[in-house]
């Protein structure tokens, strides 16, 4: 019982620190890109409004995350690692990133994200 009070300050300190994560558009499209390339699709279900695209981008990384072998994922973890992030357009309740891949190869990707409540989430993705 000694400790109780100890325990609560700790896990409200915890709970202080999550709610900070992706707490901007950038950080946002950072953690969407991180949690699909390792084919997380409960944490890319978290940074999405769940509209019909999206399911669908949802359900497709669910598909693929089946279907591709686990030596092929490795392929994926840095994708995007050395990125280019641009904030394109920012206002209080909606933000435009785009993603520019370093490798020349691959093409930006625009990310449209609107804020719901406290939380940035990302509405669309188009692939240019």
């Amino acid at each position: 019982m000694k400790h109780y009070p100890f325990f609560l300050i700790f896990l409200l300190l915890l709970l202080a620190c999550e709610s900070q994560l992706h707490n901007t558009p950038k950080e946002t499209v950072i953690a969407y890109i991180t949690a699909s390339n390792q084919f997380d699709s409960q944490e890319v279900e978290n940074l999405l409004v769940l509209n019909s695209e999206n399911k669908i981008k949802l359900e497709t990384l669910k598909k693929m995350e089946k279907s591709i072998p686990d030596e092929r994922k490795t392929e994926f973890k840095d994708r995007y690692k050395d990125a280019v992030y641009y904030e394109k357009e920012i206002t209080d309740s909606t933000a435009i990133i785009v993603v520019t891949p370093k490798d020349n190869v691959t093409l930006p990707i625009e990310f449209d994200l609107k804020k719901i409540k406290t939380k940035w989430l990302i509405e669309s993705i188009i692939y240019h």
